[in-house]
């Protein structure tokens, strides 16, 4: 999780060779996944609301 960044999943998106819409989806699951963690206590700050 602590390799977990804007950065970051900027570049994981950049690098999937799919159509815009497939990327919005895997976003969302990714920020689904992050406020479960926020959620959890295991991540401290909402830094992916910005994308």
């Amino acid at each position: 999780m602590e390799d977990i960044s804007l950065n970051t999943i900027y570049i994981y998106l950049d690098t999937l060779d799919v159509a815009q819409e497939t990327k919005l989806i895997r976003l969302k699951s990714i920020k689904a996944v992050l406020s479960r963690f926020f959620n959890n206590g295991w991540i401290q700050t909402k830094f992916w609301s910005g994308i």
